[in-house]
C-alpha cells in the first residue's frame, strides 16, 4: 500500500545523488544547479516563464520574430507562488503556482528523482493571448560554447559563436538539445513535442508555445492559446562525457514512458531485442515472414554496433530502406555490424510466421469512430487546399 507523502516547506537545499539545486521559496525560482561530484555551477537561474510578442504586432504562425523583435507582454519573473514540497521514496517533487497573465494561472511541477540525473518539468498554463510566444529561460552560470541538436536520424553541432554571428532566432530540435559550457561541464534539454529553442546572450529558451487565434484568415484551432495547455521537457546536467555521449539515448527514454496496464491480463516482462550503447533502434515492423530493424549511430564515432535478438530467427541480412538487398549478417546471435558515424542501418531477420504483405490504406472511414463517419463524407470533393483567397 502506497501513502503518499505529505507537503512540506521547501528546504534552503535539494539534494539528490547526482546535484544539489537551490528554489527561491517565495518565487519558486531555480537560483542554482551544482553538481554535487566535482561542485561544479551549472544553472545559476531558471523555470521563468516569459510571453512575448512582435514588436510589430504581425502574425507570427510562420516567421518567428527574434528576441530583440519581441517585447514582453508577461513573466512570472520576481512574482510571489505559492509552493509545495513533497520528498518520497524515488523522487522529490515541487509544485508551483505562479501568475503569467492572471493569478495562479500557470502551473509548474518539478521532479526530482533520487537516484537518476533527470529532473522533469510539467507546465501547464490556460488561456494564452493570440500573436505570443511563450517560453522558459534557463541562464546558465558559465558561457555556453557549442550546441548540438537532434535532427532525424541524427543529431547536428555548431559553436556558439556560429550561431550568434548567423543570429539565429528560435530554431528547431527533435527531442533533444545539449549544451558545453566554458567550464568544462554541460546540460541537456530533452522534450516531449517543444521542438523549439533559443539562445539570447548566454540564455537557453525552450519554446512552449506561439498561439494564432487566425491562419490564412481562418480559425486557427490548435494554433490558438485558448484552453488549458500541457507541456513536458527534463533537464540533465554532466561533468562526465559518458553521461553527455548517453544524451539522445536518455532523450528517447524521455520520449517512451511506462505503459500501464490496468487490467487482469498478464503480459511477460521480455525484451526482443538488445543493443550496445552506441546505436538507437528507430523502428521495428513485420514484413511477411521478417522482422525489419532499424538503427542509426548515436555517439558520432565510427565504431561497431551489436545486437543480441531475443526471438527464434533463423537468418538475418542488411537491406536497404525497401528491404533490398542480401548481404548476410555472419556469426551467430549476438551480431556485430560495423558502423559509420550516424549511419542509418536496416536489418531484415526471418522468422519462423508470416504475417503477409502491407496493405495499404484505401479507406479512411476505418480509422474514424462510426458516429462520426457521417460527418466525415460531408465535405466538397472538389475542394483542394484553403478556401479560395486564402
Amino acid at each position: 500500500e502506497y501513502n503518499p507523502p505529505d507537503p512540506s516547506s521547501i528546504p534552503g537545499i535539494i539534494r539528490n545523488k547526482f546535484y544539489e539545486i537551490k528554489i527561491d521559496p517565495v518565487t519558486g525560482e531555480l537560483t542554482n544547479l551544482l553538481l554535487r561530484e566535482s561542485k561544479k555551477a551549472i544553472i545559476s537561474e531558471g523555470n521563468i516563464l516569459y510571453s512575448e510578442k512582435a514588436k510589430n504586432e504581425d502574425p507570427i504562425y510562420h516567421d518567428l520574430p527574434k528576441r530583440e523583435d519581441r517585447i514582453e507582454a508577461a513573466s512570472t519573473k520576481g512574482k510571489v507562488a505559492k509552493i509545495e514540497f513533497l520528498k518520497g521514496e524515488l523522487a522529490q517533487i515541487i509544485r508551483i503556482s505562479s501568475s503569467l497573465y492572471r493569478e495562479n494561472d500557470a502551473q509548474q511541477i518539478i521532479t526530482i528523482y533520487n537516484n537518476h540525473p533527470r529532473i522533469d518539468f510539467d507546465i501547464y498554463l490556460e488561456d494564452l493571448p493570440d500573436k505570443t510566444i511563450t517560453f522558459m529561460d534557463f541562464l546558465p552560470e558559465y558561457g555556453i560554447i557549442e550546441e548540438s541538436r537532434g535532427i532525424p536520424y541524427g543529431f547536428t553541432t555548431e559553436s556558439a559563436e556560429a550561431l550568434f554571428s548567423r543570429g539565429e532566432g528560435v530554431h528547431p530540435v527533435i527531442c533533444w538539445s545539449d549544451y558545453k559550457l566554458r567550464n568544462g561541464a554541460g546540460f541537456a534539454i530533452l522534450d516531449r513535442g517543444v521542438p523549439g529553442r533559443e539562445i539570447t546572450g548566454n540564455k537557453v529558451s525552450v519554446m512552449l508555445d506561439a498561439t494564432s487565434d487566425v491562419y490564412m484568415g481562418l480559425p486557427g484551432g490548435w494554433l490558438s492559446g485558448k484552453g488549458k495547455h500541457h507541456f513536458q521537457f527534463a533537464l540533465i546536467a554532466y561533468d562526465d562525457r559518458d553521461v553527455e555521449k548517453q544524451v539522445q539515448r536518455l532523450a528517447w527514454e524521455f520520449n517512451s514512458p511506462p505503459f500501464f496496464e490496468n487490467s487482469a491480463i498478464k503480459i511477460k516482462d521480455k525484451s526482443f531485442v538488445s543493443t550496445s550503447d552506441n546505436i538507437i533502434i528507430e523502428s521495428m515492423q513485420r514484413i511477411d515472414d521478417e522482422v525489419e530493424i532499424r538503427f542509426v549511430e548515436c555517439k558520432g564515432v565510427k565504431g561497431t554496433a551489436e545486437l543480441e535478438i531475443n526471438m527464434p530467427v533463423s537468418e538475418a541480412r542488411l537491406t536497404n530502406f525497401l528491404g533490398e538487398g542480401d548481404d548476410k549478417l555472419l556469426g551467430r546471435n549476438p551480431y556485430l555490424i560495423p558502423v559509420r558515424p550516424q549511419q542509418i542501418v536496416t536489418i531484415r531477420l526471418k522468422t519462423q510466421s508470416n504475417v503477409g504483405k502491407i496493405q495499404p490504406l484505401k479507406d479512411w472511414s476505418l480509422l474514424v469512430p462510426e458516429n462520426k463517419r457521417e460527418l466525415l463524407m460531408n465535405y466538397d470533393k472538389t475542394s483542394v487546399g484553403h478556401p479560395e483567397g486564402h
